[in-house]
């Protein structure tokens, strides 16, 4: 097993005063106490009295003239000119402090992928990079039975929420301003703004996007200096349209791909590595239960509540990749690009059938999906919970469908990626999830290429021939030598055959659906060692009575229904059996 090569980027702000955790010092902030515990190797700047740290990286907006600075010192100038508007000219995966004189002024990325969690309020909030540092801060977590099975119904914490009552998340886009002894939160932009309330722009083509990601990566690179480039690579067209822009911009990454080598995201991603002449890696992890024992181990010493258990095969991969490339790489990926462009994927994975069912009929009994996932019904604080759904604006139904959708992907598809960003900057070093750049999701909900004008629930072939138009146009237009090779996706069509037109793509790709398909495994499932490694861990809770996941899932139910299962499973199958796990792991960890 690989450890991690890199040390996340770790940090805490408190008033508490506390030991210093493995690695950091404290730097205090202000008068009233305030300090900052942070590695010594923090990006920092300080001139005249102006002190500024990056956790995470800036980048400069495609409006801002890019003056070649970079994350402190690139804030730091920015603040000299701008103050507060700062946030307003940066993007990036970060989470950035500025001290001056007495102010203290924080904020965060537009979409929260630089993950930060808080506990208390006023002047005794603070706000840290894991739950284990708000330990050291003096907060206990104490599990919320609303907020728990929140978690259950729909695979992910509310935003703003963890599981546990008295510890929350930063949501996105956050200003934190510390001043005389307080602490004040606001924000400098919302997701909505997003929405196409004004219809879109007919003129837009596919020419401004391609020198928008084309500048994106460019500085990108120019602002982290990775020493090595990593892609992930599937039969899709996400990770291509990656691909493309990284050749545009003369660079040659390394592709790799998770599970099984048979599956057909692997056999394809291999033909287009060879065709592209990339290196190729397909990385598969270890099916025993000394694998699963050591990967929960390290998924939970994470300190993230919020990273799943079923994230271990992707930071094994990290970790293989870490090893391989002595840390500093880069990580490109096209997290949510089908699906603001397209509309969800009704998967029961990302958004759960307790979602779907609730968009479908607006009206879906809690209990039963909660027995399924071995809640005791006793505990249940079912008011508590329609009470926390609300907050969810894509159940609201009061508005139309498609923007319901279109909350979702910020409400739930972005924390599900989140994960992965999040391990990755701890393994890896410089995760670019390029599609959730701000200035591409502004231009996209300006153009037609977005989910309000296209539907992938069309089983028109024709329509659907509009659903990959901008990312098989950019291709072309930025990588036409690979125009010839194939997707691994139903009828293995290529860019040049879409090219031809809809109506002769439509015939191909269903022709050869159906004359030359083949059966492809699943790239990632659970079997019998899986089933094993849980049913040990199930057994040994049951020994340990007085364990603090009792009162909220009745294990012994559980490891009834896991004996039943046969066969390999997916994700979404074994879910619920794996939660409970890691959520005792969990308390294990942060109670202990």
């Amino acid at each position: 097993m690989v450890e991690n090569q890199n040390r996340p980027p770790r940090f805490l702000i408190s008033i508490a005063s506390l030991p210093l955790a493995e690695g950091m010092e404290r730097v205090p902030l202000d008068e009233q106490g305030l300090a900052l515990y942070a590695p010594p190797d923090t990006d920092r700047f300080a001139s005249n009295g102006l002190r500024v740290w990056v956790f995470g990286y800036v980048l400069p907006r495609y409006s801002l003239p890019d003056g070649g600075l970079r994350g402190a010192e690139l804030v730091a100038a920015l603040w000299h000119e701008r103050r507060e508007g700062v946030v307003n000219v940066l993007k990036g995966i970060f989470f950035v402090v500025v001290s001056q004189g007495d102010e203290v002024f924080m904020f965060n990325d537009h979409l929260a992928l630089f993950e930060t969690f808080t506990a208390g309020s006023g002047a005794s909030l603070s706000v840290a990079t894991s739950v284990d540092l708000l330990i050291l801060a003096g907060y206990r977590p104490e599990v919320s039975s609303a907020r728990l099975t929140v978690r259950t119904l729909i695979n992910r914490s509310l935003p703003g929420h963890t599981v546990f009552g008295n510890i929350n998340r930063l949501k996105g886009a956050a200003i934190l301003r510390a001043h005389d002894g307080r602490v004040v939160e606001s924000s400098y932009w919302s997701y909505e703004s997003l929405l196409p309330v004004n219809g879109f722009d007919p003129d837009v083509e596919v020419a401004p996007f391609a020198e928008l990601l084309t500048d994106n990566f460019r500085r990108f690179n120019e602002a982290t200096r990775p020493a090595h480039h990593l892609i992930t690579l599937t039969g899709g067209k996400d990770g291509r349209t990656a691909l493309a822009v990284l050749m545009a911009n003369g660079i040659t990454p390394q592709g790799i791909t998770y599970g099984n080598p048979a599956s057909m995201d692997a056999v394809y991603a291999q033909k287009l590595a060879q065709a592209a002449r990339l290196p190729h890696s397909i990385v598969t992890p270890p099916d025993t239960g000394s694998y699963f024992n050591q990967m929960l181990e390290q998924v939970v010493a994470t300190g993230n509540p919020e990273i799943s258990f079923h994230r271990a095969h992707r930071l094994y991969a990290m970790q293989q990749l870490a090893a391989a490339t002595s840390g500093r790489a880069a990580l490109y990926t096209g997290y949510m690009a089908g699906e603001m462009m397209m509309g969800i994927f009704f998967d029961n994975l990302i958004f759960t059938d307790f979602l779907t069912q609730h968009w479908r009929t607006a009206s879906v009994r809690a209990e039963t999906v909660l027995a399924q996932g071995f809640h005791r019904t006793e505990r249940l604080d079912l008011e508590g919970v329609t009470e926390l759904l609300r907050e969810l604006k894509c159940l609201d139904p009061s508005i139309p469908p498609a923007v319901q959708r279109f909350h979702a992907l910020f409400e739930i598809g972005v924390p599900h990626h989140r994960q992965d960003v999040v391990l990755a900057h701890s393994v890896l070093g410089f995760p670019y999830p390029f599609f959730l750049d701000i200035d591409l999701l502004e231009r996209v909900f300006k153009s037609r290429f977005n989910l309000f004008y296209t539907s992938n629930t069309t089983v028109n072939p024709l329509r659907r021939y509009g659903l990959y138009y901008l990312n098989l146009q950019l291709q072309h237009r930025l990588a036409p030598s690979l125009d010839q090779v194939a997707f691994g996706k139903r009828g293995a069509y290529s860019t040049r055959e879409y090219l031809r037109g809809p109506v002769y793509w439509s015939v191909v790709k269903s022709l050869r659906y159906i004359t030359h398909r083949h059966k492809y495994p699943s790239s990632y499932t659970y079997g019998a060692s899986f089933r094993e490694f849980l049913a040990n861990r199930y057994q040994q809770l049951l020994a340990d009575t007085n364990h603090p996941v009792h009162p909220f899932f009745d294990l012994g139910t559980a490891l009834h229904n896991l004996r039943s299962v046969d066969g390999n499973q997916g994700e979404a199958a074994v879910h619920r059996f794996s939660f409970p796990v890691l959520l005792a792991a969990q308390l294990s960890q942060f109670l202990r």
